[in-house]
């Protein structure tokens, strides 16, 4: 089997936001996913999909030594809806090669709050 090397690197522009699980204060639309140790977390699963289709637009405009058959390969397929094969085998995924764990940041968010509006400190309305 060949080894192959390909480097990336991910630039992440602000604001970015990976919704979390937890429910948001009343008033809030989402809430940012954390792991545990409260720091903010990007799935591996987010970053696995982005790479595939970066890679998969790749073979498909250019003339890289990439196909398909290897996309699938690294990344993987979903399972069949093929209903005419009589196997039970054809229903079940091809599992990736590649293995892609969760971003997380370095040290703890500072807590926040970004709003659409302005609101007055005093009066607690919305500012004009």
């Amino acid at each position: 089997m060949s080894a192959y090397q390909y480097k990336f690197k991910l630039v992440l522009e602000s604001p970015f936001l990976t919704q979390g699980l937890n429910i948001a204060a009343l008033g809030f639309d989402t809430s940012t996913l954390r792991n545990t140790d409260d720091r903010p977390v990007i799935s591996g699963s987010l970053i696995k999909g982005v790479v595939r289709d970066i890679l998969s637009e790749i073979c498909d405009h250019s003339q890289a030594p990439l196909s398909k058959a290897q996309l699938d390969d690294w990344f993987g397929t979903k399972s069949s809806t093929n209903t005419a094969s009589a196997s039970s085998d054809s229903y079940a995924p091809q599992r990736a090669r590649l293995v892609f764990s969760d971003l997380v940041a370095s040290k703890p968010a500072e807590m926040g709050t970004t709003t659409r509006i302005q609101i007055h400190p005093d009066t607690g309305s919305v500012r004009e």
